[in-house]
């Protein structure tokens, strides 16, 4: 009983350690694309400037 109990708690934490993860990765991917969006106005912005 107790052994089923402690690898249903080894999953839980797993599964909230995968979770922590992917909220990271999704943070560093948000704060990627808005850097990646800023680079693409600039460029942009700047070819209008030229012509």
């Amino acid at each position: 009983m107790m052994i089923k109990k402690f690898k249903k708690l080894e999953k839980i934490k797993k599964k909230c350690y995968y979770l922590q993860k992917l909220k990271l990765i999704i943070k560093i991917k948000a704060i990627f694309s808005k850097q990646v969006a800023f680079l693409i106005i600039f460029i942009l912005y700047g070819e209008e400037k030229n012509e």
